[in-house]
């Protein structure tokens, strides 16, 4: 039910009003003064206020402009009235002050409801739309971006929201209810007064990018989304202003990327050319004739795999399907094509699918002529095969003199009892030793360096390894007049290592540490520890020696380095010890670290984790013996007959004296001697030199011989080489010989060996 609020201080009016509007069917509150109406509209809320223009008091006009100053009520629907005609003043004063309407009395009941009835009509339209406006500017207002809205033609803003308040540093009451300037808020007035002239008269939406400039002056980029709106029957203009400023930017970057990807692909050497998923060409590089040797334009008329090799054109086809079918991963490759003069050229190629904003585009291609690569990759790889063998040649050419050398001098210091004499056999068993060691240690750095260097992996006992290791260094100590001394807690440890490797690094060690100490000792200790339930090999090498200052630390694990350098360094050495034994623990997946102190003395370290059961410390092996002095006036039940083919006598003239009193041993100078002298004669063991010289067979090939021949087909073969590579070793092995020995030997090692081979066949 409508509620209708009647003022007039006139009792009889005041009735006459209330009757008609009650019979009618509406609620009616009465007031007779202008301070009662503001109180009842405050309580009541009416739908209506009937306000009488002259009272006592507060008259109707008053009372109306406090109705409209208080914002609870200020939006009541108030009809004046009055007992005489409005004049055209009083007219322009009421409406102005906010009446809606007037009606004058007396007025006629049928006049008066059905003047109330427009009244309700006109005020329910009114809060339809006042409505309408409070949700447009709600949304405006809490929407992100900053919003204007003025009417046309008159041009008067009618709101701003908060964010625009914010952006153009003015007040609201500052702007609406004003002409709008755009002067005020865009520096290229014009650029904004065209565009939205436009959307005025055309009523299309249009965005503009444009400069937004604040009060204070500072200039921003701003996008501009001017609409026309019908509100109220009259037609607005809307401006949406969202900061452009990151968009600018990034499309900013994103054109100079796009600059940078052409600049980058214009000035490239390689071709580049960009296909969709059907393989239509859509872009070929300027590069194109100069790198495949067809014009762009003749590339973009056909398929590209048609100038594809035709050996290697069903390999290109399959790895573009692969391309195709696995994303954006980068796919290299490489093949062959035919130039337009017949030329066959190697083309280096690498394919990627191109993704925009989730959307395969295509595929890019980068392509490279590789003639020249592949040219030099061949001339290096003969290069490294001419290398390796002029190492395996120079390997062979110096060890081979090296047992002569090293043999006889170690022979001539047992011998004889001269002590000039000895002392020359010790400076030549010294020198041929160290040419010895610096041969091996340029050998292992060019394995290293043709990254042919893997481990092999085999069962050893290392405390008999480091031991032995030992042992070989006791002369070197006492020469010195210092202590070597050998620590471990453990009978025996056997894991699964690298034993050349391991023997090399412990060497190396101990080597080193004899070298620089002059006074004191160098202790050897090994353990084993536990980290998350995994062994770890730990081998310390402690002298006492000269050590090292912090700042050469880093200096002495670079190949060919020295503390000591130049034309007055003190310490002999190549500068590769360290270097190579650094490289060996990594390559058995341990790590190596130094503690040194100037004048007092080093320590390193080397950790390695192996296999290891707890069987490991159990089990005994007889693979590694250890010379024994004592059994040199040992007999052999039988002694053993063995054939030694070699072309070089030093080193058959060297073992014969050196197993005189051991075994019986027959030369032969060359394969087919040898051949001739186990078809004749009955032998219990072979040593087998590899390079047999001027001989129509080398030792692989004599050795595969001899294994056909029902009676030698497991006789012991021992390859005595200077092929001292471990793939060497292997490959003789793998060829039918039983053993291994690299030149130059030890005597005690030959020694060591015929003990063995007389024992595996029973003749002790």
């Amino acid at each position: 039910m409508e509620k209708i609020l009647v003022v007039d201080d006139e009792e009889k009016k005041l009735m006459m009003l209330t009757r008609v509007l009650r019979n009618a069917g509406y609620e009616v509150i009465i007031g007779r003064s202008g301070e009662e109406c503001i109180e009842l509209a405050q309580k009541e809320k009416p739908d209506i206020i009937l306000l009488d223009v002259v009272m006592p008091g507060i008259d109707g006009i008053e009372t109306l402009k406090q109705l409209r100053s208080d914002k609870l009520i200020r939006d009541v629907y108030v009809v004046l009235s009055s007992g005489r005609r409005f004049s055209s003043e009083e007219q322009a004063v009421g409406l102005s002050a906010g009446a809606y309407d007037y009606i004058v009395q007396p007025i006629d009941s049928m006049d008066l409801l059905a003047r109330i009835r427009v009244f309700l009509e006109h005020k329910k339209t009114l809060d339809a739309l006042r409505e309408t406006k409070e949700l447009f500017q709600n949304v405006l207002n809490f929407a992100p971006n900053a919003g204007l809205l003025y009417e046309f033609p008159d041009g008067n803003i009618v709101y701003v929201n908060d964010e625009f308040q914010k952006i153009s540093n003015y007040y609201r009451g500052e702007l609406e209810g004003f002409p709008f300037n755009p002067a005020l808020f865009f520096p290229n007035t014009g650029e904004f007064l065209s565009v939205t002239r436009e959307v005025e008269k055309e009523g299309v939406a249009r965005e503009l990018e444009i400069i937004f400039m604040n009060r204070g002056g500072l200039q921003k980029d701003f996008l501009i989304v001017a609409k026309r709106l019908l509100l109220n029957g009259k037609p607005h203009v809307l401006c949406v202003l969202t900061d452009n400023s990151e968009r600018k930017r990034a499309r900013l970057e994103l054109e100079e990327r796009e600059e940078l990807f052409k600049s980058l692909v214009e000035n490239s050497m390689d071709l580049t050319i960009l296909h969709d998923m059907a393989g239509t060409i859509q872009f070929v590089s300027r590069q194109c004739e100069e790198v495949i040797g067809y014009p762009p334009e003749y590339i973009s008329k056909l398929p590209y795999a048609d100038i594809v090799h035709p050996d290697d054109k069903t390999q290109f086809m399959d790895t573009m399907e692969n391309v195709f079918g696995q994303g954006n991963s980068l796919h290299d490759y490489e093949y062959r094509i035919i130039d337009a003069s017949g030329k066959i050229r190697w083309m280096a190629h690498s394919s990627r699918v191109v993704t925009v904003n989730g959307k395969i585009r295509g595929v890019l291609n980068t392509i490279r002529d590789a003639s020249l690569r592949k040219e030099a990759m061949e001339k290096a790889q003969e290069l490294v095969r001419l290398k390796d063998s002029f190492f395996a040649n120079m390997s062979h050419e110096l060890r081979t003199p090296l047992v002569g050398i090293l043999g006889f001098s170690e022979l001539l210091q047992q011998k004889t009892t001269d002590a000039e004499l000895q002392s020359y056999s010790r400076v030549i068993h010294s020198s041929g030793t160290r040419l010895m060691e610096t041969l091996n240690l340029i050998l292992n750095q060019s394995r290293i360096d043709a990254g042919r260097l893997q481990p092999n992996f085999s069962m050893v006992n290392v405390v008999d390894l480091i031991s032995h290791t030992c042992l070989s260094f006791e002369g070197a100590a006492r020469k010195k007049k210092i202590l070597l001394r050998w620590e471990t807690a453990l009978e025996s440890v056997y894991c699964r290592t690298d034993v050349q490797m391991l023997r090399q690094v412990v060497n190396n060690l101990i080597n080193n540490a004899i070298k620089f100490t002059d006074i004191g000792e160098v202790v050897v200790k090994l353990t084993v520890k536990m980290e998350a339930e995994k062994p770890k090999l730990c081998i310390s090498v402690k002298d006492t020696g000269i050590g090292i200052a912090p700042e050469d630390l880093s200096l002495i694990w670079e190949e060919f380095r020295q503390v000591s350098e130049g034309f007055g360094r003190n310490f002999e050495g190549s500068g590769l010890g360290l270097s190579i034994t650094q490289k060996f623990v990594r390559k058995l997946g341990g790590e190596i670290a130094v503690q040194s102190e100037l004048g007092i003395g080093t320590v390193f370290t080397v950790c390695i984790p192996v296999e290891m059961s707890a069987e490991s410390y159990e089990l005994r092996s007889e693979s590694e013996r250890v010379y024994d002095s004592s059994r040199d006036n040992k007999k052999n039940a039988r002694p053993l007959k063995i054939l030694y083919i070699e072309d070089d006598q030093n080193a058959f003239n060297f073992a014969e004296i050196l197993l005189k009193n051991i075994c019986e041993l027959d030369w032969a100078g060359s394969a087919d001697e040898g051949l001739a002298k186990l078809s004749g004669n009955e032998y219990d063991s072979i040593f087998m030199d590899i390079n047999l010289g001027s001989s129509s067979l080398d030792g692989v090939e004599t050795t595969k011989k001899i294994r056909q021949m029902n009676k030698y087909h497991s006789i012991p073969i021992v390859a005595i080489t200077a092929f001292a590579q471990e793939s060497d070793k292997q490959e003789f092995l793998a060829a039918g010989c039983s053993h291994y020995i690299s030149k130059p030997f030890a005597g005690s090692e030959l020694k060591s060996l015929v003990y063995a081979i007389a024992e595996q066949l029973h003749l002790t």
